[in-house]
């Protein structure tokens, strides 16, 4: 027996929320004016308790029913019977049962599982259920994607009469289980259902992997609002939002610093019980989700506090995306240096200065193989963000320079000889040459580091075997460099002693 709970009392008074009663199967119950006195003791209790009480009876017609081996609950957890009536669903299961009204209901948020293999429902309530001293504010129901079939105990003209026409809702509904339970719920509470937008993540999904604290699961973020699934479930809204901030990844591990990044959502005062401005905050999203969150997030007029500086960070750390640890050789070039060397972007600008980076990249170049000017090795290729880069360090370097102009003098680059060996090339760089006019062509419209990420991803792809052509290339073009530069320095040492003669 369920009681009415009266929410303005004070929060400290005790309340009787709910009375269990134990019958044995044979007790004797008072069986005067009772409709069969073969039934259960426990069902002619409830009878007698019906009429002394004159209570309405709390089933009424029952319109549809979706058994509980067909979904289960993550929140609360379980296997629940869910039956359907005009005014209020009602979930049942082995320990604890909930009447529900459609009025006591917010929202709905249908969301699909990145396992492919099921759907959630979040049911979003205005007054939580409570089990124990546990009160649950959503309801999270884990639906299959397969098809079944239902049937609605209405006909054609009482579902038109009571519901309208063009709702979808027929008396025998087949289809995917996840889109009949849905179609139900909506046309019987008559309130919407939300669902995923046009966000699309790194792998093409509508959700990022992330945790909350102790916590993994999935952020999906929606039109209007973000939801985070399962344990905790959140649903935040976009108005009640104040700001969001990228940050460096707070986990262990240096190696996942690089690669991975926190998304810290405050939350306005107003939109608060507690009148203060709470934070929510996902972690270990994965970098390759960060421009796709950026814009997301900027398109839909979201106060970002550290974009200006979350850019230039991801700019900067892109070559880290590029690194394979398990191999050596074959990572040379992969923070995008010299990937472009057979033609320029449409954000090439060669009056500009190289960032640090790249300088200090071509300068050890030419310690080993004095081939910075060759033709694999320029243009390098500089993005829009990173001229910003570039123009900052340039002029903290004129203040070094005009500190130290001892220190200039030996940092001037030496002279090209025109005679030296071409450097030798990687196999991630002939791979790179291979397939850079493959990608621009399928997407003209993609930037020089998303480029460089896609040829990474691509790259990392490939296994022992695919990668083999590669690296035999790399081989021979090793052997060549070699026996080109001995050649060399035995023409130089000959030249020297020529000249020492004279």
């Amino acid at each position: 027996m369920q009681f009415v709970e009266n929410d303005a009392g004070d929060g400290d008074e005790h309340q009787l929320v709910e009375l269990r009663v134990w019958v044995p199967p044979d007790a004797p119950i008072d069986n005067e004016d009772l409709d069969d006195d073969r039934e259960p003791g426990a069902t002619r209790l409830q009878q007698r308790i019906m009429k002394l009480s004159k209570m309405r009876a709390v089933t009424g017609d029952m319109l549809a029913e979706f058994a509980s081996d067909d979904g289960t609950f993550l929140l609360p957890r379980g296997r629940y019977g869910v039956e359907m009536y005009s005014s209020f669903f009602r979930m049942h299961g082995n320990m604890y049962d909930y009447k529900i009204a459609y009025s006591d209901v917010e929202r709905y948020i249908l969301l699909p599982k990145n396992d492919d293999i099921h759907y959630v429902l979040i049911i979003a309530l205005d007054k939580p259920i409570r089990q124990g001293q546990q009160r649950y504010a959503f309801l999270v129901w884990q639906l299959k994607r397969s098809d079944a079939s239902i049937d609605i105990n209405l006909t054609d003209q009482a579902i038109i009469d009571r519901y309208g026409e063009n709702t979808g809702l027929k008396p025998s509904l087949t289809g995917p289980y996840y889109q009949l339970v849905a179609r139900v719920f909506k046309v019987l509470s008559s309130k919407k259902v939300y669902t995923t937008g046009k966000f699309k993540s790194s792998d093409d999904r509508h959700a990022v992997s992330c945790s909350v604290k102790a916590r993994t699961g999935q952020l999906y973020p929606l039109e209007r609002s973000f939801v985070f699934i399962h344990q905790p479930t959140l649903v935040l809204r976009f108005e009640d939002i104040a700001a969001v901030e990228f940050e460096r990844f707070s986990g262990y591990g240096q190696g996942s610093a690089t690669r991975n990044f926190d998304l810290r959502v405050t939350m306005k005062s107003s939109s608060t019980d507690s009148g203060k401005n709470d934070e929510h905050v996902f972690t270990s999203i994965e970098r390759t989700e960060y421009n796709i969150l950026s814009e997301f997030l900027s398109n839909k007029n979201l106060k970002i506090k550290n974009l200006q500086t979350a850019e230039t960070e991801q700019q900067q750390q892109l070559s880290n995306l590029l690194d394979d640890d398990d191999d050596d050789d074959d990572d040379a070039g992969a923070d995008g240096s010299m990937l472009d060397s057979e033609e320029e972007d449409d954000d090439f600008v060669p009056e500009k200065p190289l960032p640090s980076s790249s300088k200090k990249k071509r300068k050890a170049d030419d310690d080993e193989s004095d081939d910075d000017e060759s033709d694999d090795d320029e243009p390098v290729i500089q993005t829009k963000k990173k001229k910003t880069v570039a123009k900052s360090t340039s002029s903290s370097k004129q203040k070094r320079k005009s500190a130290a102009p001892d220190q200039k003098k030996k940092k001037k680059r030496k002279k090209k000889d025109p005679n030296a060996p071409k450097g030798k090339t990687s196999a991630y760089i002939y791979f790179c040459n291979e397939k850079r006019p493959s990608i621009k062509e399928k997407d003209p419209s993609l930037s020089a580091p998303d480029t460089l990420k896609e040829l990474g991803r691509l790259w990392k792809a490939l296994d022992d075997e695919a990668k083999e052509p590669y690296k035999k290339l790399a081989e021979a073009d090793a052997a060549r460099w070699k026996s080109e530069t001995e050649e060399y320095k035995k023409n130089r040492k000959e030249e020297e002693e020529e000249e020492d003669d004279e």
